[in-house]
């Protein structure tokens, strides 16, 4: 039995603060999986054999997740390895939405992995053990739906302004200055990093970094790697020794090491070619789609 994964569609009261909400059951096999930094925040609730992930991929420190995670913005690669049943679910937040559960300054947890009961994420325990108890997928989604509804607590703070930057970040897929982005935000560069200090948890510079770096993420994942420079060009780095340190900084590799060695899975997920055929390769096998109802 390979992994099947029921992505829930996000209820209308949860779309500005969570991207999608995925269930992950079945077997599974005994190899880790590379995540590349990202933009997001997720959510891990386990209920399966424990999660064990090894900061900057290097296996003499692992971390065992039995019960759940709240992976913050991280700046290295990690690997991810689950264990020989899966039963889990994913919860992918919006920029800044994590703030809402949390309710603490996000820098504060950012580049750590920490157990989701050891950070007292609130509810936590309850839903875990909810979670523990039900397997029918319309059931946990509408766990998932009512533990959000219950713990998100909505602030008013300057979301407003946070998103005119990251848009900005966006739309150029290039490096863009501190004053810069402050100017389209409406406030003073110190002010900026405040606000990306405590509700995304990077400063703007390092996350607009990872941001560009997951634009190009795609044109990786279809292997349109033949010419570097023509990547280094379209996305705004001041030449291909900078895209290279990039590179090895977010992934641990080089890039012709990189795409030699590993394949897309999934959103940041790579795996190394020779693991393929040990499961499903294909994201759209074993996939179901679970309407709000």
């Amino acid at each position: 039995m390979s992994i099947q994964s029921y992505y829930f569609k996000v209820i209308p009261e949860l779309q500005d603060y969570v991207d999608f909400v995925v269930y992950f059951e079945g077997s599974n096999s005994f190899f880790p999986d590379r995540m590349i930094p990202s933009t997001h925040v997720h959510f891990f609730i386990n209920a399966g054999s424990p999660i064990v992930i090894y900061p900057n991929c290097n296996k003499k420190n692992p971390v065992a997740i039995p019960k759940g995670l709240l992976k913050s913005l991280h700046e290295r690669p990690y690997c991810i390895e689950l264990g020989e049943f899966t039963r889990s679910v994913s919860i992918r937040f919006k920029p800044c939405a994590a703030y809402s559960l949390v309710l603490e300054p996000m820098n504060l947890i950012s580049n750590k992995i920490i157990p989701a009961e050891e950070m007292k994420v609130p509810g936590f325990i309850d839903l875990h053990n909810e979670f523990k108890n039900i397997s029918d997928p319309e059931k946990i989604k509408k766990m998932v739906n009512d533990y959000l509804l219950a713990h998100l607590k909505p602030k008013e703070f300057d979301r407003p302004r946070i998103f005119k930057a990251l848009q900005m970040m966006k739309d150029l897929k290039a490096e863009v200055t501190l004053p810069a982005l402050a100017k389209e935000a409406g406030v003073s560069t110190k002010h900026l990093n405040t606000l990306f200090d405590k509700y995304i948890g990077l400063s703007p510079k390092k996350f607009g970094c990872i941001m560009r770096f997951n634009e190009l993420l795609p044109q990786i994942a279809k292997h349109q790697h033949n010419d570097w420079m023509s990547v280094v060009e379209k996305f705004g780095y001041h030449d291909q020794s900078h895209f290279i340190r990039d590179f090895k900084r977010f992934t641990g590799l080089t890039p012709t090491e990189f795409v030699k060695d590993f394949l897309f899975i999934d959103n940041n997920v790579f795996r190394k070619s020779k693991n393929l055929h040990l499961v499903q390769p294909d994201a759209a096998k074993g996939k179901t789609e679970l309407n709000s109802g």
